[in-house]
């Protein structure tokens, strides 16, 4: 009998195995005497000093603080009697970075209110610091309607290699995250992404960003962490509401035309679409230090596509519903429970295709809940939570791929098919059960004061992937006048010519089968041509349910030597799929070069390891396609459908594969300047042991392909920032220099047993052995061409920002973004044809391998700079109106999202716009 160790459960059991034991202590602590003593005790302070800062931040003098309030009371005797907030200052200075040793960026609440934003989804504000780069796709014409969560890249790594966190809850969809870029004609999965949640700014209080130096507690990335902090019951007014809306009327667009394109002939469709916000706020305190509030936001988006000659409508819907209960008055010093439901839902077709109509539902609901109490010994911090989230596809079963001949003749002019139906339901489902234990706690030894972390992390993630019916791809049309389909119509379709009475009417006398001419008129008169396909690829049904449970456990040591800090960190973590034990040891310090806390130097090596994507497993059983044919006989007779001889069936299995990892090297330079900081930093990230395909073995009717770690890759980054204030005025700016380089045996080098589909045609230019210059072009799998596009990495980017407080009631703010010229690899509307590479087509003969011609290209230097402003109309009593206005690309630039030498439309500028009414 195996026995299975539930999470949830064993972490209620040891937080009580931990606490029982200190309760009695922690109880006796539980007076204001004893901890104002043990807080000057620590921070080797006067009781007169407590009483300075307990004035300046209106804390009683002698009644025992929570948690927070004992954070601050500690913070500000350290800075002798000065109240220290943990990143912000007063004002609208919006402060990013302190003199510390992490890669931190702190967005604080006025930085997120004044940002200027179109969805408004967290990763959306994240797009102006250094060391991220946003998806080069976000200024494209497919963006515009696009309510999903933006995707972003932090120190090199992939967009689904960052960990996203709200209230200490992760958020990462392992749902196949790698396929946010998915076709929507993609039968066997469906268009993924990196979060579980597409989150609203709304509902959170601030947002840190840790791009290097990551602190031990956070585990399964190779990019960066992401962590929000939601709005407390009592930071949320009364009653508010408010509405945001954009439309395609408000937005500019650019017809660009590629080499050979004549302007005065060239005719782009535009979108016509609209996007609406509403927000609602609701909060309720419930006594002294206790709290309950609600935060909403929905946001819908409706566009209008042309298919098939007609405009058909289609939607997206993402809401945003958190319903939180907080409290300063329970056992814990601040407990936080909140429910999260965050559901996504969107109404497609696929283009050009008769009743194509399908819909993806994703997002989920959470429980989460946090509590924070102070041992005695030590400050614990306990996260539990629960959630689910989806990825499915509801859609018709069978797609058909028709010849366009008479009675099924609706594909578009330049078309040789008629497309009908779609690629079937699909169902992904993610439930996770997590609890993390945390504790803080001072000692000293060896004559050093030291501050330990540890930690311990249990998480169990169940995956599953439901087809509950087959669903089927037919092709290969072929005309046969007498066909007889045998009742069965959903792949084939008999001839229908006028009826003999109609015939007759024509010809002015009854018609007579045997005459060659009335015989000749019926021919010439077919309403529908009769035809059937002849090859099929089944998805078959499948019910796939895997589940992976991890455990992490860490330690970390801060202490001062002197001038020196530093802090030593070590973290394990193992599952059970990969049975890997991973140990992750992050080292980070600093110096301070002339003792003044106003120039630090820091320096730092770590590992990190990547996510053991639940994806993984499920790849692995997944079961693959069925190629069948048919053909017809002589007098019209339809065979049965058989298995193709030449199909190969292929399986992926990970057997013996190591958790890829990058390790970190970084150097530093902070400084106080300008009444601001000043920010040099260094970072190098080697990334070793990537999967990519291994040797493939074929047994019992199927090619296994295994995977192996094979792949390398290494990025440079300098990063200079600085952030300041000047009176009602705030300003930063940063720029960054990064190399990306992926090595040579990381490719797979062929394309054996890889799926047709997955193989393009890379296009580059060589000189031959006359001298001379030849488009050379090599068939290389997905897979590698993603390792190849890695290698363009935009090198320079400069981002600055000014936030104006002009009056208690306007403020603006202004951003601007240069993105220097740069190469990158992407896909063309041109197909080439590999002569030496064949494969079968519909009607079983050897033809040449048609693959999508991939190039590269040099995109010119872009200036982008977007804008916002917030008004607030006068206060009636606690009644509050606010109009704000957000403006994207001001100086309706070219975003290069249409490539060089390709035709098409970009987006100018754009607008959005909103009020808001509260009461408090």
């Amino acid at each position: 009998m195996e026995f299975k160790l539930n999470p949830v459960y064993a972490s209620i059991v040891l937080a009580s195995t931990l606490t029982m034991p200190f309760s009695a202590y922690a109880e006796e602590g539980d007076s204001f005497e004893q901890q104002q003593q043990e807080i000057l005790t620590q921070t080797k302070k006067t009781p007169e000093l407590w009483v300075t800062c307990a004035t300046k931040m209106r804390f009683p003098e002698a009644e025992l603080l929570s948690y927070e309030k004992a954070q601050r009371m500690e913070a500000c005797l350290n800075n002798d009697g000065t109240p220290v907030e943990v990143i912000e200052v007063t004002g609208r200075y919006f402060g990013p970075e302190v003199l510390e040793t992490q890669g931190r960026i702190f967005l604080s609440q006025d930085f997120i209110e004044n940002a200027p934003v179109g969805n408004g989804d967290i990763t959306e504000l994240l797009k102006g610091l250094p060391g991220i780069q946003a998806n080069e796709a976000d200024n494209s014409i497919a963006s515009l309607t696009d309510i999903r969560s933006r995707e972003v890249s932090i120190s090199g790594g992939k967009a689904y290699q960052n960990g996203f966190f709200i209230d200490g809850m992760n958020t990462n969809s392992r749902i196949d995250p790698a396929s946010s870029g998915l076709s929507a004609d993609e039968t066997n999965s469906v268009m993924g992404h990196t979060n579980e949640f597409f989150l609203n700014k709304d509902l959170v209080e601030s947002i840190t960003v840790y791009d290097s130096n990551i602190p031990v507690e956070y585990g399964e990335f190779m990019g960066g962490v992401v962590e929000s902090q939601s709005k407390d019951a009592w930071d949320l007014p009364s009653v508010s509401f408010g509405y945001r809306a954009t439309q395609s009327d408000w937005v500019s667009f650019h017809d660009i035309y590629g080499e050979g394109d004549d302007p005065s002939e060239s005719v782009f469709e535009k979108p016509v679409y609209d996007k609406k916000q509403y927000k609602l706020q609701l909060a309720k305190k419930l006594g002294k230090g206790r709290g309950i509030g609600l935060n909403v936001n929905h946001t819908e988006s409706t566009k209008s596509i042309e298919s098939l000659g007609e405009l058909v409508d289609t939607s997206s819907t993402n809401s945003n519903v958190m319903l939180k209960y907080d409290s300063e008055q329970d056992w814990f010093d601040h407990l936080s429970v909140s429910a999260l439901y965050a559901p996504y839902k969107g109404n497609y077709i696929l283009d050009d295709t008769l009743n194509s109509d399908y819909s993806i539902e994703g997002g989920g609901y959470a429980l989460n809940a946090t509590g924070l109490r102070n041992l005695g010994w030590a400050d614990w911090k306990i996260t539990a939570n629960a959630r689910y989230s989806e990825n499915s596809r509801t859609a018709p079963i069978d797609h058909v791929i028709w010849g366009k001949y008479k009675g099924k003749d609706w594909g578009p002019n330049d078309s040789t098919v008629s497309k009908e139906g779609g690629n079937g339901d699909l169902d992904n489902g993610q439930v996770t059960y997590s609890l993390n234990n945390k504790f803080d706690f001072d000692t000293s030894f060896w004559e050093l004061d030291h501050q330990f972390t540890m930690g311990l992390q249990l998480e169990s993630q169940q995956v599953t992937r439901d087809r509950n019916q087959d669903s089927v791809r037919y092709s290969n049309a072929a005309v046969k006048s007498n066909v007889d389909c045998n009742g069965n119509f959903v792949a084939c379709v008999e001839q229908e010519s006028l009826s003999e009475e109609e015939l007759s009417a024509i010809l002015g006398e009854p018609f007579d089968d045997t005459n060659p001419e009335h015989i000749r008129l019926r021919e010439e008169n077919v309403v529908t041509t009769g035809q059937f396909l002849q090859k099929r690829l089944i998805y078959q049904e499948e019910h796939i349910d895997v589940t992976v449970r991890k455990g992490a456990l860490y330690v970390q040591d801060v202490f001062e030597v002197g001038d020196w800090n530093f802090n030593l960190g070590l973290r394990y973590d193992t599952e059970d799929f990969f049975k890997n034990h991973n140990v992750s040891p992050r080292f980070s310090g600093g110096y301070d070069l002339f003792g003044d806390n106003q120039t630090l130097i820091t320096f730092g090596a770590s590992r990190y390891y990547d996510a053991n994507l639940t994806t993984y497993a499920i790849r692995e059983q997944q079961l693959p396609y069925i190629t069948q044919t048919r053909e017809v006989t002589k007098d019209g007779q339809l065979t049965e459908w058989t298995d193709a001889n030449s199909q190969d069936l292929t399986r992926y299995r990970y057997d013996g594969v190591k958790t890829p990892y990058s390790d970190e090297l970084t150097l530093g330079w902070k400084q106080e300047m300008l009444g601001g900081f000043l920010s040099l930093r260094g970072v190098w990230r080697k990334s070793k042991d990537e999967l990519g395909k291994g040797d493939s073995v074929r047994e019992g009717g199927y090619t296994y392909i295994y995977q192996v770690n094979k792949g390398e890759s290494e990025q440079k980054r300098i990063s200079l920032s600085w952030n300041g204030q000047y009176k009602d005025h705030s300003f930063w700016a940063n720029t960054s220099w990064s190399q990306t380089e992926t090595t040579q045996d990381s490719y797979d080098g062929d394309i054996d047993d890889t799926p047709q589909d997955q193989i393009v045609a890379h296009e580059t230019t060589i000189i031959n052995a006359e001298g001379k210059e030849e488009t050379v072009y090599t068939a290389v799998s997905l897979d590698d061409l993603d390792r190849i596009a890695a290698n363009y990495a935009r090198p320079w980017v400069v981002n600055m920002g000014w936030t104006a407080k002009w009056t208690d009631d306007l403020q603006t703010t202004l951003t601007a973004k240069y993105t220097q010229g740069y190469t990158s690899v992407a896909a063309t509307s041109n197909v080439h044809y590999f002569d030496d590479i064949t494969v079968e087509n519909e009607s079983g003969e050897l033809i040449p391998l048609e693959a999508t011609i991939y190039r590269e290209f040099e995109l010119d230097d872009a200036i982008l700079l977007n804008a916002s402003v917030r008004y607030r109309l006068p206060d009636f009593h606690k009644h509050r109106l606010s109009l704000s206005v957000d403006i994207s690309n001001l100086l309706d630039s070219r975003t290069y999202s249409v490539l060089p030498g390709n035709s098409g439309v970009e987006v100018g500028r754009s607008f959005w716009l909103g009020i808001n009414y509260q009461y408090d």
